[in-house]
């Protein structure tokens, strides 16, 4: 009876509830072959997992290698996007420690400068519901964040390759009594002075050096059986010159990019009862500089939070509630005062097992948004119901819809000239399908498979386009979005040696359901940058502590236009790497790797103009003390 009550109170009460956690996958290796509890996991895909794995990778080669999103690269020098089920960059939300990180001037984070040992336990989630903390994800969200260590440990690294490629990694950890301790840091160069092909000449990279360095801080102090406080800093910088596109004569534009992240949790537990509260700052700060255009721009954003979040478990029946609080500021030249937006957030969520194979989830996020100096406000209302079954013949199936909105960024409201103060948000919904089975797990054979189905319509959609002299964004749209991802993995085992043999597709279809304005060319056109197919494949054959990993990938043809009068060619790369460790001592370990990335030297570009390098090597030792 006091099960039924609390799910009355849910559904009819008078602050109703966002964004129940989702269950999401490790990419593609997952086995369901018993039904324990339907309840969905909140552990989304793992990118990278420990300190053992290595700083030299970046956040981009991480979702390349373990996801089918597409990342929108503009070059070496140049920042990079994600676009996640066919959605823009600004659909996906990056968060570090509850911390959200993207820009809000730009709306989104520029995943080139994430990179080094903040990416232990990087995890992305496709789709799902909102969260508290995040509500733009029609895409997804990506989280960074490392765990405190359980022991004394010390880990550098370094790695060279081609086009003037460095870099150097350093992680220390201490644990004492209650008291644990770990600093991150790392350094990246390259000259990114790579040839490309440019009518019918072979010519080199000009003006696109490139040097980030980073560090992150962390401490955690367990108060009491019951309460644990952690707090954590980042500070990175990085400067880049950015080249000539290709139809440019030359360039002299430079970027300059400095960021200061701190975020501190305080935790409770008892029992089936976890209660947790936080609060983070980061500032931002953006110089671009071309002699050449005679541009010079500066700007800076600060952005404040606040969280609470309150979990309760009884028996097969789970409630929580998130509240979140968040104020913007941002000062450049090209806004006529300070631009603010302060938004507050109440997210309520029950998960209730209905059986042991059956369970269902229901959330709604409640928020009110305010824009200054426009003196805008809105309030806006999320709800999501995920259902999940499990039976150890059919294997798992989920399927969810979920309510999304996402506000327009400041640059969109108050850019001057340009800005558009009149715009509405993003709303829309999503709709998905998942299925997942171990179809053979027998001896030393474990075949695995999943299935993802996906619907979005995003109303409103804000786009940047031409009017007159200038650019000024305006809401289009709808856009709708349908996609299907099918992948399945083989693996045997023989004693010390393993082999896995992992493939996926991916369709996507996202369009401008009908004309934004008479005679719109691009009504029923596929959106710019994103291609309908993809696929990639993977073999990986490990023996001891040895490992050789071969991947390929294709990406069909997109877009660059909103019309689709350009298009950018479809291209395959193939790219292998190969490591081994070894043992050097009772408390070190050894390890070497070698990498070449584009073995067949296609000649390709993500975005129209900027061409990317063509085959490449990095080799590289770590060494970890423990």
């Amino acid at each position: 009876m006091k099960q039924k009550r609390l799910i009355i109170f849910f559904l009819f009460g008078l602050a109703p509830a966002a964004g129940a956690q989702e269950r999401a996958m490790d990419l593609p290796q997952v086995s369901v072959s018993a039904a324990k509890s339907s309840i969905p996991e909140d552990t989304a895909a793992l990118l990278q997992s420990d300190r053992a794995d290595h700083g030299n990778r970046g956040l981009l080669q991480l979702l390349e290698q373990k996801s089918s999103v597409y990342l929108r690269n503009y070059g070496p020098a140049h920042s990079s996007g994600i676009s996640v089920r066919g959605t823009a960059p600004v659909h996906t939300q990056l968060v570090w420690r509850d911390l959200p990180l993207n820009h809000s001037m730009l709306g989104m984070s520029d995943l080139s400068l994430i990179s080094g040992p903040i990416l232990q336990q990087a995890r992305l989630r496709e789709g799902g519901p909102c969260q508290a903390a995040v509500s733009d994800n029609f895409g997804g969200i990506i989280f960074l964040g490392n765990s405190l260590p359980g022991k004394n440990s010390l880990l550098a690294g370094s790695s060279a390759g081609s086009f003037g490629n460095l870099q150097n990694w350093f992680s220390a950890s201490a644990k004492r009594n209650r008291l644990s301790a770990q600093i991150n840091a790392w350094y990246h160069a390259a000259d990114n002075n790579f040839p490309f092909l440019k009518e019918g000449e072979w010519k080199t990279t000009q003006h696109a050096r490139r040097k980030s360095a980073g560090t992150e801080s962390q401490l955690g102090l367990q108060i009491s059986d019951r309460w644990k406080w952690s707090g954590a800093l980042w500070l990175q910088q990085t400067d880049r010159q950015i080249p000539a596109a290709l139809y440019q004569g030359r360039s002299e534009a430079v970027q300059l990019d400095k960021s200061l992240r701190t975020s501190q949790n305080l935790e409770y537990e008892k029992n089936n009862t976890r209660i947790k509260g936080g609060y983070g700052f980061s500032s931002e700060f953006l110089r671009f500089v071309d002699p050449v255009a005679e541009l010079h721009s500066e700007s800076t954003v600060k952005q404040h939070f606040a969280w609470l979040n309150w979990d309760q478990k009884w028996k097969k029946i789970r409630l929580y509630t998130r509240a979140w609080a968040n104020r913007a500021s941002a000062e450049t030249r090209n806004y006529s005062r300070t631009a603010v937006l302060t938004r507050l957030a109440l997210q309520q969520g029950l998960e209730i097992e209905l059986s042991p194979r059956l369970a269902l989830a229901l959330s709604n996020r409640s928020e009110r948004y305010r824009y200054a100096p426009s003196a805008r406000e809105g309030l806006a209302f999320q709800p999501s119901a995920t259902l999940s079954f499990v039976h150890p013949l059919a294997g798992r199936l989920s399927s969810g819809f979920h309510r999304k909105m996402r506000l327009p960024g400041l640059n969109d409201l108050f850019w001057n000239p340009g800005g558009n103060p009149n715009l509405k948000p993003e709303k829309g919904w999503n709709a998905e399908l998942h299925w997942e089975k171990s179809l053979l797990n027998h001896g030393a054979f474990v075949w695995q498979a999943e299935t993802k189905g996906y619907l979005s319509e995003i109303d409103d959609y804000i786009l940047w386009l031409p009017r007159g002299w200038m650019w000024s964004p305006k809401n289009t749209g709808p856009v709708s979005i349908r996609g299907l991802e099918a992948g399945n993995s083989l693996e045997w085992k023989q004693g010390k040696l393993s082999i896995r043999l992992k493939n996926q597709v991916h369709f996507c279809q996202s369009q401008n359901s009908r004309p934004r304005f008479e005679g719109d060319a691009a009504a029923g056109k596929q959106m710019p940058y994103v291609p309908v197919f993809q696929a990639g494949n993977q073999l990986e054959v490990r023996y001891k502590s040895t490992l050789v990993l071969l991947w390929h990938q294709f990406t069909g043809s997109r877009a660059a236009d909103v019309a689709g009068i350009q298009n950018l060619p479809a291209f395959h790369l193939l790219n292998i790497r190969a490591e081994t460790g070894m043992a050097a001592g009772k408390h070190c370990r050894i390890l070497f790797f070698a990498e070449c990335r584009n073995m067949a030297a296609a000649q390709y570009q993500m975005m129209p103009g900027f061409p990317m390098p063509d085959r490449q090597f990095q080799a590289g030792i770590q060494t970890e003390f423990h």
